[in-house]
C-alpha cells in the first residue's frame, strides 16, 4: 500500500455472491483462480535452478503500477473489472 500510495477498503465476501452478479474468474478478476490449484501450486525449483530471481514485492509492485500508467487512460484492458462494474459489484455485496 505504501508504495502505491492508496488505502483501499478491503470488503470480504463469498464465491457465490460474486458468481450471482455474473463476476467471472480469471477473466473479471485475474488473481482469483480457486477452481484451479494448479495455477497457484506451481513447482518453481527448476526456474530457480536457472536463475529466476524472485524481487521484493515493493519493487514489483512499484513497476507494475508505472508500466499500467504508461498505457494511458484510453488503453483497453482485456482481463479485470472496469472501474464502473467494479463500483457496481461492491454496491450490492451485503
Amino acid at each position: 500500500m505504501r508504495v502505491a500510495n492508496v488505502h483501499p477498503e478491503i470488503k470480504w465476501t463469498d464465491e457465490a455472491s460474486l458468481k450471482a452478479q455474473g463476476v467471472s474468474e480469471w477473466i473479471d478478476m485475474p488473481l482469483w483462480a480457486k477452481s484451479d490449484p494448479a495455477i497457484t501450486n506451481i513447482d518453481i525449483r527448476s526456474a530457480l535452478a536457472t536463475g529466476l530471481r524472485i524481487r521484493p514485492l515493493e519493487a514489483t509492485v512499484r513497476d507494475t503500477l508505472q508500466w499500467a500508467k504508461d498505457r494511458g487512460a484510453s488503453y483497453e484492458w482485456k482481463a479485470g473489472l472496469a472501474p464502473e462494474r467494479e463500483a457496481e459489484v461492491l454496491s450490492k455485496l451485503a
